[in-house]
């Protein structure tokens, strides 16, 4: 949403709504408002930054269990191959491949 925003709009939007906002306010107001306004930026970073730890961490992830499963099938493959070598059982062409 903000990406596509000119940096210079944003500032000057931030600067004519804190300049609305403390209009008629005294210091306490002022701090309080400040004060709420730092908390909420404090929580979107939050969120910001899990989301971005969790997406940098699901793309290592899904490899890695897509190498583990593609293992797992090569040794269950290879017991079925051994299996039916063991028993005399013949495979057909595609059955381990």
């Amino acid at each position: 949403m903000f990406r596509e925003v000119n940096p210079k709009y944003l500032i000057l939007t931030m600067a004519i709504i804190t300049l609305l906002a403390t209009e008629d306010q005294d210091g306490d107001e002022l701090e309080t408002i400040g004060n709420y306004v730092v908390a909420i930026g404090g929580v979107i970073l939050a969120i910001a930054s899990q989301r971005q730890s969790q997406s940098n961490l699901s793309q290592p992830l899904n490899l890695a269990n897509n190498q583990l499963i593609q293992r797992n099938f090569d040794e269950l493959r290879e017991q079925i191959r051994q299996l039916a070598q063991e028993r005399n059982i013949p495979l057909k062409e595609g059955d381990t491949t």
